[in-house]
C-alpha cells in the first residue's frame, strides 16, 4: 500500500460559486436587508461601484435606499456605521446627498465617519483618499471573512495601496486560495 495511497485523487470536487453584480439577489424589503446585512451591503456596493447615482435604474435606486434605511434603523451601532460608511465611500456626491437627506428625515444623528468623503467633495484628493480607505476596509473585511490571517504587515500594505491596486486585489480576493495570491503586484 505504502506510496500508492498518497497518489489517489480526492473524491470530492469543489465548484466555486462566483457572483457578479447581475447575479446578486434583489433586496426587496428592509426586513430582507436587516436579515442578511452582508449580502445587502455587497448588493449596494455592486450597484453603486463606479456608477453615477442618476444612471441607476429606478428599481436599483429604491433597492439601495431600502438597504440604507435598514442599516440606519439597526440597533447595532457597529453594523450601522460600518456598512453605511462603506456604501458612502463607494458612492458619488449625488448619492451621498440623497443618503444624508434620508438619514436627516429619519432624525438620525450623523457621525463624522459616514460623511467624511462628502465634506471633501470639492477636493479630488480627499475624495480619492476616502474611497480608497473605504475600499481598503471592505477588502480587509473580505479577507478576514474568507479566513485569511491578515497580520499587521498585510493590513498596512492594504491601507497604503492605491485605489486601482485595491480594486484588483478585491477581485482576486473573491476566489484566491492564499493571501499571497491576493496581494500580488
Amino acid at each position: 500500500m505504502g506510496g500508492d495511497a498518497a497518489l489517489t485523487r480526492p473524491k470530492h470536487r469543489v465548484h466555486p460559486i462566483v457572483l457578479g453584480p447581475d447575479a446578486l439577489p434583489e433586496i426587496r424589503s428592509a426586513q430582507d436587508a436587516a436579515a442578511h446585512p452582508q449580502l445587502s451591503v455587497l448588493t449596494a456596493l455592486a450597484r453603486l461601484e463606479n456608477r453615477a447615482w442618476p444612471t441607476l435604474s429606478a428599481s436599483e435606486r429604491k433597492e439601495v435606499l431600502r438597504i440604507c434605511e435598514a442599516f440606519a434603523a439597526s440597533s447595532n451601532e457597529l453594523l450601522r456605521e460600518t456598512y453605511l460608511s462603506l456604501i458612502d465611500a463607494a458612492s458619488d456626491a449625488d448619492f451621498r446627498a440623497t443618503l444624508k437627506d434620508l438619514l436627516e428625515r429619519q432624525d438620525m444623528q450623523l457621525k463624522e465617519l459616514i460623511f467624511t468623503a462628502g465634506k471633501t467633495e470639492g477636493k479630488a484628493e480627499g475624495k480619492a483618499e476616502g474611497k480608497a480607505e473605504g475600499k481598503a476596509d471592505a477588502l480587509l473585511h473580505l479577507l478576514r471573512r474568507r479566513g485569511f490571517d491578515v497580520d499587521g504587515a498585510a493590513e498596512q500594505r492594504v491601507r497604503g495601496a492605491s485605489y486601482s491596486e485595491l480594486d484588483a486585489w478585491f477581485d482576486r480576493a473573491v476566489d484566491a486560495a492564499r493571501l499571497e495570491d491576493v496581494l500580488v503586484g
